[in-house]
């Protein structure tokens, strides 16, 4: 069992507030052994810790940490909300893997009455707690349990299950396989076909969508989440009224500078053939997202854009003007092939840049020595192949 959490009081509030930028390690000499102050100080490096990725939900200053383990694996108010939103219509859902209850608070908040499993007491605790800081527990139950266990234990049904298994082992070690994750969601999808018609399953952003429909059968959609420098995760989505071979819709959606962009891709077999071009100065110069590089279907991204591209193996997309494209745009400044004489122009500009390689023989760290190129500012340089004069160097500056 496990005992609640006690509401944080207005003076401790007051307090976390006070030393919200203090040296938490004096902090913590300063107050060894005042338990209440001790709790708070978790909470200052907390907060601190999930400032951006949580900064809608620590709106709420009475909002708790039961430890610095589930503040480092909670997920982000802006992927909760992309979850909630894949969810649907669903009226009442199952949070299998609650944790520091981030979805589960987001589904709550969108009106769905919310049961939330979590087998650590801790977080459980702090799960009710704030639950009631935020006032949701009239549609949130938390339950402390195994996940495994309750399901084979309860009766309940639900609109919709949501799982985020861990990616974890016992010695901390990442796993990549639905399989190797607990709980394994394949393994468990008989039992949770007793109780809901629709799982919704996050994973590790490595997997292969291809690989995960065919693992888990019934899936209708795919989604590839992310912001604008890293894949996230990957989602997928178990409609169990639907053929177990039904063919997936694929999404790539990415969360930068407070917008969402959310695009269903569609089949590179219905694409007209890629057109492969040299890049030239003046040209705009674009990288897709992660999440949609990691989609791939190319064909599909240039037919839908109306771009080009240097080599099919370059997973970049030119066009003559700026357009609106989901991804980095730079505007070529300079373009040349790469050779003894680029190389000597470049290293002898002693040029400030971020350095980046695409289908080249070298890679990024040895492409900036090479050319004794000083990392950041706001100048970009690519070391890319393409298919009409091989090898080049493209100097650009954000469009």
């Amino acid at each position: 069992m496990f005992q609640p959490l006690k509401p944080l009081s207005d003076d401790i509030r007051r307090w976390i507030a006070d030393n919200s930028t203090a040296d938490v390690s004096a902090l913590r000499l300063r107050h060894h052994g005042h338990s209440d102050l001790m709790h708070a100080i978790l909470q200052i490096e907390a907060r601190r810790k999930c400032a951006s990725k949580l900064a809608d939900t620590l709106r709420c200053d009475a909002f708790q940490f039961p430890d610095m383990i589930a503040a480092e694996q909670s997920t982000s108010d802006a992927l909760a909300a992309i979850h909630s939103s894949i969810i649907g219509d669903a009226s009442t859902v199952a949070d299998l893997t609650c944790g520091l209850g981030i979805d589960s608070f987001h589904f709550a908040a969108d009106g769905r009455k919310v049961t939330a499993i979590e087998r650590r007491p801790e977080a459980v605790a702090a799960a009710v707690a704030n639950a009631c800081a935020l006032r949701l527990s009239d549609r949130m139950e938390v339950i402390c349990a195994d996940s495994t266990e309750w399901l084979a234990d309860t009766a309940a049904t639900f609109d919709c299950i949501f799982i985020d298994p861990a990616r974890r082992d016992n010695l901390g070690r990442r796993c990549y396989s639905l399989a190797d994750c607990s709980p394994d969601v394949g393994a468990l999808l008989p039992q949770l076909r007793a109780h809901t018609g629709k799982v919704v399953v996050k994973a590790s952003p490595m997997l292969d969508a291809e690989a995960v429909a065919h693992q888990l059968h019934h899936v209708s959609d795919i989604y590839l989440i992310g912001t604008a420098t890293e894949c996230k995760e990957l989602v997928a989505v178990v409609d169990f009224s639907l053929p177990a071979s039904t063919p997936f819709r694929l999404h790539a959606v990415t969360v930068t500078r407070g917008t969402t962009s959310h695009i269903t891709i569609g089949d590179d077999t219905h694409a007209t053939a890629m057109p492969y071009v040299a890049p030239q100065t003046g040209m705009v110069i674009y990288e897709p997202y992660p999440a949609l590089m990691k989609a791939g279907h190319y064909r599909w991204i240039a037919d839908r854009y109306n771009v080009t591209a240097p080599d099919p193996n370059t997973h970049l997309f030119l066009s003559d003007r700026p357009i609106d494209f989901p991804g980095k745009a730079y505007k070529i400044v300079e373009s040349m092939d790469f050779d003894k004489r680029a190389v000597k122009e470049i290293a002898s500009q002693r040029i400030k840049a971020n350095v980046a390689t695409r289908n080249f023989p070298l890679d990024a760290p040895s492409l900036a020595r090479r050319l004794k190129i000083s990392e950041g500012g706001d100048m970009h340089l690519y070391g890319i192949r393409t298919s009409a004069r091989g090898l080049m160097l493209l100097l650009c500056k954000p469009v």
